[in-house]
């Protein structure tokens, strides 16, 4: 419903977003151009078919606006609440699966092109298109005055279930493999708050506007890793990734919403992570280098510490079961403490963040039974999952605690989810770059229902440091997949 007082919030966005699920068009077949990408087969090998584009979100760099014309006005929260005037950071909340989708990885953000482009003799198209999900979320709680106290609200932005979202596209093509695009679009949006400690006290206010893209946001003939593709859902079009296989950040300005989107990785997993000792190898310590967001930095690995399996949690997907994280003890100069906002399953939390503790690695596993040889060998593709740097963290106010089923490839357990210990940052490691930026790892402390049940398991292991074998004991932490973002003045 429409609030009184409250004017509808005028956006003007660049870029391609975003809304309800709809039936999938078929796609032709496809055929593989000479670097491994996709198009469409036509007379002239220049046509792309209808599909869907899959984005996540930079809750670094993507705000809502409610301030000026558009401020919450006294009254609105409850009946002695103040004014509301600031900007709000958005995180991407992943859709996970949608219907008649299916798995779309990491992304929150979806749209439909709703007819085949085709360029004919020319170089530039345009065809109708319409957003298709939208999953946004405040990175953190807005605090909402009161006559005496402080109440703390999330918000939500979704689209209007009533008013479909539609708009054209304009495709321009430099050659068989991509080009740049373009897009404008009618937004139908809304945005629910809802009172922090409560499911149900909530207040809801629509949105609408015209959005519209720069015309300079790159498109490459077919998802590759390091983006996601799906077959017969992004066939021959990914926006936001480079001729080159680069993702490109696409910038949303607008005067209430700015939105920063990137092509939707394949999901990060949640990890259930395993003491980890040395056995019938050794670990040479070796000197490291690394770059993530909070600057670069020169160390040791000293030994392997840890090792993270990918995990279901509770009821919830569990697709990318092959990629484990091994991680090694780091020790490096002095580091200057900082404060860091996460938002994932588990909610929004303030982060003290401390010295780089571990370097994990994408990483093959294998049992290894006592009296057999290691056979592993190799290491998973690196643009399918980032290199990680952990720091060790104190977390501001109570944790709640929280009871979870796990299952990995050792068996199922019950665990309760303690206080956060860690925050996993995607790094680029002696010269491997990260491809994956905007999701993290926050890592919580487990404690197992039946700790006595687990019993040490020996298992080999491979990635670019080499083989080695380890021996595993219960899993003291929950590495749990979400958004990073720095407050403005950090540290």
């Amino acid at each position: 419903m429409r609030v009184p007082g409250i004017p509808i919030l005028a956006l003007v966005v660049a870029g391609s977003l975003l809304a309800s699920p709809v039936a999938v068009q078929a796609s032709p077949a496809v055929q593989a151009d000479s670097s491994g990408g996709t198009v469409s087969p036509s007379s002239s090998h220049r046509d792309v078919p209808v599909g869907y584009d899959l984005y996540e979100t930079n809750g670094q760099d993507t705000y809502i606006f409610m301030q000026g014309a558009s401020e919450i006005p006294a009254g609105y929260f409850s009946p002695t609440s103040l004014p509301f005037s600031g900007s709000v950071k958005l995180c991407g909340e992943p859709l996970e699966t949608v219907p008649l989708l299916g798995d779309v990885g990491d992304a929150d953000t979806v749209v439909q092109r709703l007819s085949d482009m085709t360029f004919g003799s020319g170089s530039t198209t345009t065809v109708p298109i319409e957003m298709v999900e939208l999953n946004l979320v405040s990175c953190e709680p807005i605090k909402v005055e009161n006559a005496t106290t402080t109440k703390e609200w999330n918000l939500k932005v979704e689209l209007s279930p009533t008013t479909p979202s539609t708009g054209a596209m304009t495709v321009s093509l430099n050659g068989l493999l991509g080009g740049t695009f373009m897009t404008q679009l009618q937004l139908f949006a809304t945005i629910v708050f809802t009172k922090v400690g409560s499911d149900t006290k909530s207040r809801m206010m629509d949105v609408s506007d015209h959005l519209q893209g720069s015309t300079s946001s790159p498109w490459r003939a077919g998802c590759k890793l390091p983006a996601l593709a799906v077959p017969g859902v992004n066939d021959g079009f990914c926006p936001g990734l480079t001729t080159k296989r680069k993702k490109r950040a696409i910038e949303l300005a607008g005067t209430i919403i700015r939105q920063t989107v990137v092509p939707a990785q394949p999901r990060l997993e949640h990890f259930a992570c395993y003491g980890a000792d040395q056995a019938r190898t050794k670990f040479k310590p070796r000197s490291v280098r690394f770059k993530d967001q909070f600057g670069k930095r020169r160390g040791r690995l000293l030994r392997p510490s840890d090792l993270c399996n990918p995990a279901k949690k509770n009821s919830e997907p569990w697709l990318a079961k092959s990629v484990h994280l091994k991680c090694y003890a780091f020790k490096g100069r002095k580091f200057k403490p900082r404060t860091a906002v996460t938002q994932d399953q588990f909610g929004s939390r303030t982060l003290r963040v401390k010295e780089p503790e571990k370097v994990c690695v994408p990483s093959k596993k294998k049992p290894l039974k006592p009296s057999k040889k290691i056979t592993i060998d190799g290491r998973p593709n690196p643009l399918l999952v980032d290199n990680f740097v952990c720091y060790r963290v104190k977390s501001r106010g109570a944790t709640e605690k929280r009871s979870v089923r796990l299952k990995d490839q050792f068996g199922r357990f019950r665990a309760r989810v303690l206080k956060p210990v860690g925050l996993c940052n995607p790094a680029k490691v002696d010269g491997v770059a990260s491809n994956h930026a905007i999701k993290h790892l926050t890592c919580y402390r487990l404690d197992l229902k039946h700790p006595a049940a687990f019993r040490n398991r020996l298992v080999q292991v491979s990635n670019r440091y080499g083989r080695e074998a380890l021996s595993l004991r219960r899993p003291g932490e929950l590495c749990v997949p979400g958004s990073k973002v720095l407050p403005p003045k950090s540290g």
